[in-house]
């Protein structure tokens, strides 16, 4: 008996305890990027699930 690799799309449905609300702290693997958008350390950020970002991305229109 093997092990069934999962699929992209079956991996992008998989993700629990999304959405997720934390300080930020250094420690957080998108702090860098949250950093030069101008959070600050102790603020508030919602790290949301990869497939409501696909939802959301299917109704941008194409050259938007």
């Amino acid at each position: 008996m093997g092990y069934k690799r999962k699929s992209w799309m079956e991996r992008l449905a998989d993700k629990k305890g999304f959405p997720k609300i934390l300080k930020l702290e250094r420690k957080v693997p998108c702090y860098n990027a949250l950093a030069k958008m101008g959070v600050k350390l102790g603020d508030d950020v919602v790290l949301v699930s990869p497939g409501e970002i696909m939802e959301l991305m299917k109704n941008v229109r194409r050259g938007s």
